[in-house]
């Protein structure tokens, strides 16, 4: 065996990805981490198994990936995403700057799950892809 991975099944089974990675950021000196994010880094067997399970000849499954990737952070390396988490953490109180065009679905309640707490994670996650962006157009 290569290699073990758990993966995801989304919209009913029409895409299926392996789980990316979880870290976060903590803004304090508590060590707990106040924002966290998925991700994939280019180089890693999830992102290569990501890229070949993709097939974007079929609508559904494009839409399911399109949707997915919009929460999903991709570093070229280990490195850029410590980087980018130091940024983050210098310059999440400008956080309003880019909190601007962020569309956000609609959440449906499911029983047993906070939905804020969901909104919050998604709505950070559309803020820390711009961060990206401009993390990299500085760097």
């Amino acid at each position: 065996m290569l290699a073990s991975l758990e993966g995801l099944s989304l919209d009913e089974g029409r895409y299926f990805t392996p789980s990316p990675k979880t870290d976060g950021i903590s803004l304090t000196q508590y060590h707990h981490w106040d924002i966290s994010f998925k991700y994939y880094i280019k180089d890693s067997i999830e992102y290569i198994v990501h890229k070949f399970y993709y097939n974007s000849d079929g609508d559904d499954e494009t839409i399911a990936h399109d949707r997915f990737m919009k929460c999903i952070l991709v570093f070229e390396t280990n490195t850029e995403k410590e980087e980018f988490k130091h940024f983050v953490a210098n310059n999440w109180g400008n956080k309003p700057k880019y909190n601007k065009n962020i569309w956000m679905p609609y959440f449906r309640k499911i029983e047993g799950y906070n939905i804020e707490v969901l909104k919050e994670e998604f709505f950070n996650s559309q803020i820390l892809q711009k961060m990206l962006v401009e993390f990299r157009n500085i760097k």
